[in-house]
C-alpha cells in the first residue's frame, strides 16, 4: 500500500510538471486599479502561476480549518477522559460500598 501511494504521488507531480511546462507561455493581463488614478498595478503574470497560486492558497485555508477541527477533537478527547476518570472512582466507591457496610454491621 505504501508503494502504491508513492507511485501516486510521483504521477501527480509528474502531471503538475507537464501542465506548468505546457502552460508557461500563456498569460493574461493582471490588473489591480484602487481608487486613486495615480496607483495602479500592471502585471503579466503566467497562467499558470495564477493556478498553482490559487491551489496553495485553498491548501492553507482548508489546513487551517482542519487544524481548529482537530483542536476541537482533543478538547472533546481530554473532557471525555476527564468524565471516564470519575465515573471510574465513582464505579470503584459503589463496588466497596457493600464491604462498608457489612464491615459496620459486624462492629
Amino acid at each position: 500500500m505504501r508503494y502504491l501511494r508513492i507511485i501516486l504521488e510521483l504521477i501527480v507531480l509528474l502531471l503538475l510538471i507537464v501542465v506548468y511546462v505546457e502552460n508557461q507561455d500563456e498569460t493574461f493581463h493582471f490588473k489591480l486599479s484602487v481608487g486613486l488614478e495615480s496607483w495602479k498595478f500592471e502585471r503579466e503574470v503566467p497562467t499558470i502561476a495564477a493556478v498553482y497560486g490559487a491551489a496553495i492558497v485553498g491548501a492553507l485555508i482548508a489546513s487551517f480549518f482542519a487544524f481548529i477541527k482537530g483542536l476541537r477533537k482533543r478538547m472533546l478527547i481530554r473532557n471525555y477522559i476527564k468524565t471516564i476518570g470519575k465515573l471510574e472512582q465513582e464505579l470503584d466507591t459503589l463496588r466497596n460500598l457493600p464491604l462498608l457496610e457489612a464491615e459496620k454491621d459486624k462492629v
